[in-house]
């Protein structure tokens, strides 16, 4: 009997273990490494971005980070959401890139953002939406609003690189929001 017990002992340490063990994923980027699974937190191998919990995508942060079909039921669901581009004038304007952007937003770019932080003030309490191309620079411009006392924020996960690569199909709005210079 007792070596039946020390088994299920064993048996029940083991599968607890597994359960407790946290797999990490690259956020969707321009790379094809966003099906990567990895053991732990740390940066992705292929784009170097924060590897996010597989199991909670916002885990330990102070803004959403949100995927580019929750763009189209917030904006249908709050057409006055603010849609801040952290871009710079250029890629925003077309100049260096045509990605486009997203119909009525705003373009502060990351660089400026701190200086320009008091340009947003009247948007505290108010639901954000923050993308940049790839998502690398709309994480630290959606921490950096948290840490200036915005309460509401969301980063688009892969930004305008995967808007335009996405099917109409995955993403039902994203002709009617894609502004193009």
């Amino acid at each position: 009997m007792r070596s039946l017990n020390i088994l299920l002992l064993i048996v029940f340490s083991i599968t607890t273990f597994a359960q407790q063990k946290k797999e990490y994923i690259c956020p969707p980027c321009s790379f094809d490494c966003h099906n990567l699974v990895f053991d732990g937190p740390g940066q992705c191998t292929v784009c170097s971005m924060e590897l996010l919990n597989k199991a909670n995508i916002n885990e330990g942060l102070s803004y959403t980070h949100i995927y580019l079909e929750d763009v189209c039921d917030i904006v249908e669901q709050n057409p006055n959401v603010l849609l801040l581009d952290v871009r710079t004038v250029g890629e925003f304007s077309g100049e260096t890139s045509d990605l486009g952007y997203l119909t009525n937003a705003i373009n502060i770019p990351i660089q400026e953002l701190e200086d320009r932080m008091m340009e947003l003030d009247n948007f505290k309490e108010d639901e954000i939406i923050v993308y940049c191309s790839i998502s690398m620079r709309s994480p630290r411009a959606s921490k950096s609003l948290a840490e200036n006392g915005f309460t509401n924020i969301k980063n688009m996960l892969g930004g305008m690189t995967t808007w335009n690569s996405a099917s109409t199909e995955k993403l039902p709005c994203k002709m009617s929001l894609l502004g193009k210079n």
